[in-house]
């Protein structure tokens, strides 16, 4: 019990009971924040994986209509998927003996949004069908 009341009062100990509670106080704040900001970090990977998911499922959707249809196959307007939506835009471009069909695919979770390009590169032919 002495050396307690030592360190609580102002003549000998005090300062150092002071000392050593806000050193634990600041080192229980810190792991608190460590804590956290680890949580907050593997939340935003996942949905970060999640939307490059979403991304790569509206690209194969789109491949596969154009697969289907390429004399018509324009975009794919916003699409609701899983927990988020991806939307697709096509781009053609025709140089003297190569026609590039570029896809890209945004897939969102959330805040979160992630893109996925893929380009086609075909021989152009002499008609422009798949222009």
């Amino acid at each position: 019990m002495r050396f307690f009341s030592a360190l609580c009062s102002n003549k000998g100990g005090g300062i150092w009971f002071r000392i050593l509670l806000i050193s634990c106080t600041f080192v229980m704040i810190g792991g608190l924040m460590f804590i956290l900001l680890r949580n907050q970090q593997k939340t935003q990977q996942s949905a970060h994986r999640e939307a490059l998911k979403i991304a790569e499922v509206g690209l194969q959707k789109a491949l596969e209509q154009y697969h289907a249809d390429s004399a018509h196959f324009t975009e794919i307007p916003k699409t609701s998927y899983d927990e988020g939506w991806y939307m697709v835009s096509v781009k053609k471009d025709r140089n003297t003996d190569t026609l590039f069909i570029s896809f890209e695919s945004e897939g969102h979770v959330g805040k979160v949004s992630q893109k996925k390009t893929y380009v086609l590169r075909l021989p152009a032919a002499s008609d422009s069908s798949h222009l």
